[in-house]
């Protein structure tokens, strides 16, 4: 193509648009804030004029004070700038952020979902339309215009929650009143309210297990065209693939929706090594060295742990990750021996569920040599077949 001036805004349909367009709205997370979120930039300079007057005669105290209050507030807040403003390691964004009580904002390209939290409907509804007001203004003054019809709401609770007390949520979306949904693609997942993962794997017309039984009788077509090595390679790139897509999220879900799911995958191990029902599925895992559902559920949200732990990003996982890793050793010494020591189940099968409350469940019982490998270099592969190991051992 020809070579066009771009004035403003970017380019659609370019390779680098994406990222164009990220750096285009930089500052989109940090304008998601409420009226009452403190000005977190002002809370440190208050802190550090409290330490110096505190601080008198005592400097290296002080100067130890500051480092960590410095340490904290990098370990807290996410590093951006305003346009035209250099990288510093010393700047923070004027308002917290990723945090429950003033909103976050997460953003994929142009996708952006923003979340807020409340113990009244009516002020979750209120903070839900300053958020959208917020996010509209920024763009307006960036000369970018916010979609209302595409801008949807979703209130997620439990289902006991939603029943006991007759929740329902209406929302001003600029010039549109709109309700909540009950269900909601985001990033390719159908997001339920009561936070379910049915509607993803069964209900929904494109629903995984839909969508994999549709490629399934695709390998049964090249099944007597192609060789064994052939055959697996398109089943990794066209099913296997799509069954380990986000199972760190959904894999704590209802064991019928897993074992749902289990049975078509068989069917496609079966199709790959072109055997009969005779051959057990254990064998048929080891000669396409996959693994089940619940292994690769299990496999990939300790991949994904690891990787949060050794990079500390996103923060918001990394902070809740590594203090719950605290709290469980700190539990361990204090209350019992490593492998002895119980805790109590959750009250509600949400939380069993949730990816961080597997990944510390399965981190009591890992050997220590796994946990402490060191990351990088040849370290990372040795990790995942020690891990792959242990899951297909443990899970």
């Amino acid at each position: 193509s020809t070579l066009r001036v771009g004035d403003i805004g970017v380019a659609q349909g370019s390779i680098l648009g994406p990222l164009w367009y990220i750096l285009f709205t930089n500052e989109l997370p940090e304008v998601v804030h409420l009226e009452h979120c403190p000005d977190t930039r002002q809370e440190q300079e208050q802190e550090q004029e409290q330490e110096q007057e505190d601080g008198q005669g005592q400097e290296q105290e002080q100067g130890q004070d500051q480092e960590r209050v410095a340490t904290e507030a990098m370990a807290l807040l996410a590093q951006s700038w305003q346009p035209g403003q250099l990288a510093d390691a010393n700047w923070h964004p004027a308002f917290k952020m990723g945090d429950v009580e003033c909103g976050s904002l997460a953003s994929y390209a142009d996708d952006s979902s923003s979340t807020t939290s409340d113990y009244d409907i009516a002020e979750l509804a209120s903070s839900m339309k300053h958020q959208y007001s917020a996010v509209a203004s920024f763009l307006t003054s960036s000369r970018l215009q916010a979609n209302d019809s595409k801008t949807h709401t979703m209130l997620l609770t439990t289902s006991q929650l939603r029943r006991s007390q007759n929740l329902s949520l209406t929302v001003e979306i600029g010039s549109v009143r709109q309700k909540s949904s009950q269900v909601e693609r985001l990033l390719g997942l159908q997001l339920h309210e009561n936070l379910k993962f049915r509607e993803y794997l069964q209900d929904n017309e494109k629903s995984l297990i839909k969508s994999l039984n549709k490629r399934l009788n695709a390998l049964k077509q090249i099944r007597r065209v192609t060789s064994f090595p052939q055959r697996l390679a398109i089943a990794n790139g066209i099913f296997n693939s799509k069954v380990i897509f986000l199972i760190s999220v959904w894999g704590g879900t209802e064991d019928y929706l897993l074992n749902s799911l289990q049975i078509v995958v068989n069917k496609a191990m079966r199709v790959i090594c072109n055997v009969g029902k005779s051959v057990k599925v254990e064998e048929l895992q080891r000669r396409t060295k996959w693994l089940s559902v619940r292994q690769a559920a299990a496999y990939h949200s300790l991949m994904t742990a690891r990787r949060i732990l050794a990079t500390k990003q996103p923060q918001y996982l990394y902070q809740k990750l590594s203090g719950a890793l605290q709290f469980e050793n700190d539990r361990r010494h204090n209350y019992g021996t490593r492998h002895g020591a119980t805790t109590a189940a959750p009250r509600l099968a949400l939380i069993s569920a949730s990816w961080l409350y597997r990944v510390v469940e399965h981190y009591r019982s890992l050997p220590r040599d796994i946990v402490e490998l060191r990351v990088g270099l040849n370290g990372d592969q040795v990790y995942k077949n020690l891990m792959r190991k242990w899951v297909i051992s443990n899970c």
